[in-house]
Parts: C-alpha cells; sequence; structure tokens
C-alpha cells in the first residue's frame, strides 16, 4: 500500500492567510456523482465571512459555491462537521458545531445546501460543542444525533442527544459524568443488541461508554476504565472481523486499544508500543487495502501524521506511511471514489494550509517465497478482492522479456499460488501486476 499525491485543482485557491480550517468534510452535496468538500473556518480573523464554504467538485477542479453563504456569529469557533443524510431524501444533508456554537443541520433540498440550519442546544451561550455523531439511538429507523458539550467547568461532562421526529429534532436529555471532559464521540452498537451506545473520549481520562436503553442513555458509563492520562482521539470499528467492535484512542501520546467480543470490552488496553508521540487531534479506523481489517489513521497535531497497516487483526508498530513533515492536522477523512477506482485519504491543516490529498494505492506484493520441489510457491499479498492479477516470470532483469504466466481473479485480500512449470533457467524472476 502506497500514498501518492492526489491532483485536484482549487479554483480559486484555499490556502488563505485570514482562514484557519479546522474541519472539513467531504461528500456528494450537488448530486453530480463527484466529491465536493466543505470546510469550516475556525475563527473569523480579520473579518472573515467565509465560514463554511463549500467547493463543488468538477471533474476534479474545485469551485466554491457562493449560493451557500451561511451566517455565523463572530466569537464561534467552528471545528466539527459531519454530513448524513438523515432525512432520507437521497440528498446528503450536514450538521457543523463549535466551540461557543450551536449545533446547526443544514438540509439539503436536491438543489443544494440550505443557508438557513435547524438549530440546536443553547451550550454556545457558555461552551459549545467539541464532536457531534450520527446514528438511531432509539431504533425507530430515523438517524438521530449526538453532540459532546465543549467546557466541563460550565456543565460537568455531557453528551446531548437529539432524536429525531416528524418535523426537526427533539432533545431527549442525554448522560455524561461531572468530572468528564469529552473531546470526541462515536455512535455504534459495541455489545451487538441492536441498540447503538455513544462512546466519548475523556480527555479527563481515557473512555466513556454509555449503554442504550431503548432510546434513552444510562446516566453513568458502564465502561470507564480507570486506566488514562487524557484521550484526545477517539474511533470505533471492529479491527479483528470477529463482529465485536473494538474502541481506540490516542491517550497522553499512545495509542490504546479496547479490544471487545462476546464477552464484552477489556478494561486492560493493548497499547501500540510505535516509538512515536501521537499528539493527535483525530484518528481513523478505515479499511484502505480491501483485505477486511481496518488500518489506523492518526492525524498529529505537531509531530508526523501516521498510517498504520492492520495485519489480521493487529496494527503493525511501525507506520506503514508517515507525512513528510510535522505539520498541524486537525481532520482526517476517508473516502472511496468509484470513478477513480482509488481510495482517497485527505488530511486537514490549521493555520491557513491547503488540505492534503492522497490516492491510496493497493500493490500486489510477492510475500514469502518457498519451493516445493523443483517449483517455487509464491505467496501473493495485498489485492484487492474482485480485481483481476497477472503472474509473470523473466529469466533475466536485464533482458526485461517477461513470459506471462497466468491471469486470475482475486477472491480475497492474499493467495498462493505454485508455479507448475518451472523451466529449464536455473534463476527466475516472478512479478505480479493488476489487470484492471
Amino acid at each position: 500500500m502506497t500514498l501518492a499525491p492526489a491532483d485536484h485543482i482549487f479554483s480559486p485557491a484555499l490556502s488563505v492567510a485570514s482562514y484557519s480550517y479546522h474541519a472539513f468534510e467531504r461528500g456528494d452535496f450537488n448530486g453530480d456523482g463527484h466529491l465536493d468538500l466543505l470546510l469550516a473556518n475556525f475563527r473569523n480573523e480579520i473579518g472573515s465571512k467565509v465560514r463554511l464554504p463549500l467547493y463543488t467538485n468538477a471533474n476534479h477542479r474545485f469551485a466554491q459555491d457562493t449560493t451557500f453563504a451561511p451566517s455565523f456569529e463572530s466569537y464561534e469557533c467552528l471545528h466539527v462537521a459531519r454530513a448524513c443524510d438523515f432525512d432520507q431524501d437521497g440528498d446528503l444533508d450536514v450538521a457543523v458545531t463549535g466551540y461557543w456554537a450551536p449545533v446547526r443541520v443544514y438540509v439539503n433540498s436536491g438543489k443544494g445546501l440550505t443557508n438557513s440550519p435547524i438549530v440546536l442546544g443553547d451550550e454556545h451561550t457558555t461552551t459549545g460543542h467539541s464532536d457531534l455523531d450520527w446514528g438511531d439511538v432509539d431504533g425507530d429507523g430515523r438517524t438521530d444525533l449526538a453532540a459532546c458539550v465543549a467546557n466541563p467547568y460550565a456543565r460537568g461532562g455531557k453528551i446531548s442527544l437529539y432524536l429525531q421526529r416528524d418535523g426537526g429534532f427533539q432533545a431527549a436529555g442525554g448522560a455524561g459524568t461531572y468530572s468528564h471532559w469529552y473531546t470526541a464521540v462515536r455512535v455504534c452498537d459495541l455489545n451487538r443488541d441492536g441498540r447503538p451506545e455513544i462512546i466519548a473520549a475523556n480527555r479527563r481520562g481515557s473512555v466513556a461508554a454509555f449503554l442504550n436503553n431503548g432510546g434513552t442513555l444510562a446516566s453513568s458509563p458502564y465502561f470507564a476504565p480507570a486506566q488514562g492520562y487524557g484521550a484526545t482521539a477517539l474511533d470505533v470499528a471492529d479491527i479483528d472481523a470477529d463482529g465485536f467492535p473494538e474502541i481506540v484512542t490516542v491517550d497522553d501520546g499512545r495509542i490504546v486499544i479496547f479490544h471487545n467480543g462476546p464477552s464484552g470490552l477489556s478494561s486492560t488496553p493493548h497499547c501500540l508500543d510505535t516509538q512515536l508521540r501521537s499528539y493527535a487531534k483525530d484518528i481513523r479506523l478505515a479499511d484502505l487495502n480491501a483485505d477486511g481489517f481496518p488500518e489506523l489513521l492518526v492525524a498529529n497535531y505537531n509531530t508526523r501524521s501516521a498510517i498504520f497497516l492492520n495485519r489480521g487483526g493487529a496494527f503493525v508498530e511501525q507506520p506503514v506511511w508517515l507525512s513528510s513533515r510535522a505539520e498541524p492536522c486537525v481532520r482526517i477523512h476517508v473516502d472511496r471514489s468509484a470513478e477513480l477506482d482509488a481510495t482517497i485519504v485527505t488530511f486537514a491543516k490549521a493555520r491557513g494550509a491547503t488540505p492534503e490529498f492522497y490516492y491510496v494505492v493497493n500493490r500486489p506484493v510477492l510475500g514469502d517465497l518457498l519451493l516445493q520441489g523443483d517449483h517455487p510457491a509464491l505467496q501473493i499479498e495485498n489485492l484487492v478482492p474482485g480485481k483481476t492479477y497477472g503472474v509473470e516470470r523473466c529469466a533475466s532483469l536485464a533482458a526485461d522479456a517477461w513470459t506471462s504466466l497466468l491471469q486470475f481473479q482475486s477472491a480475497g485480500p492474499a493467495t498462493n499460488w505454485t508455479d507448475l512449470d518451472p523451466g529449464p533457467e536455473t534463476q527466475r524472476f516472478y512479478r505480479v501486476r493488476r489487470i484492471n
């Protein structure tokens, strides 16, 4: 797996000194089949009024949609944007929030995002919100919204819950512990009972998971391990393919994994010994190489950002990719582009820096070479299921005369293949390449 810079072209340029982007969201907001880019300007510096610019994508050239120009108070610091077709009309909507800001839901009318949002919560009068996530909490088939309050000194650790009802959203209380400070939140069914739990990163501890009692949350967490110095980022996914999602956090510079299974979450965490300090603003678990196991992506604020490969349910301790330099990365987004047949990883950076786009290129890799008698047995890895590959052989790299031995369609991420016709050469070279 390699990352190559993507050739996105911006017009006008996104890197403007008065902007400080702390959040972004990619999605097809105008229904043309291309992934657009929504950016959230953290501060209203030097009077800038462009707080939530939407850049539409036309053949990988981005131009600002000036018809979407919502207004904000000058003191609001936007740093969260989560897209979701919550009303199930086929058009992508988005929820936005931040410090000293309410939750605003911008509905997509089918002709683009509307400028007048649905406004939820009054926490902006004191604190605002640090994160939000979508999910069907009450099991009625409609998508609800959970948001964590930003400042523990005003109301204590709190997660607000908004249930979708006919005509909008209804506040349904929430959960939280006064001594906690929640910096990130996810909605995910941890115990596979069909009701998603609310999981939060606790800046004054480790993680906190609140049980879902049929649409209402338990007031105190059912899972809150004592270990931890302060979790700054969190994501949830099934990293070992056993059907139970794990919790992964970054705690005091360490990557910490809480394994999950039929007996529940393990309160004894596994720490990934990366020998790197991770000052993470955001992490993502996403299957980049289509092997069924999600990789770990870490956006670091003042050290190099990294991607850790998942080998059969365990992360490799040495990163498979590091950013070229330490930059203030604050958000990650992972998309699958059908038109490009590639995965796109985007790192958003604060302080007026342009987001960086990368294509994830999955090249087949020859693993161990074993001899079965006179026949070499090749282990071929990093395959994309459903794609066609060719195995080739030559006797001399200098001659560069490759002979095609066979083509095959991959049924999984790896396969073993034996050369049944080794040929008369005393030395042989093999390669595997993707056909389509």
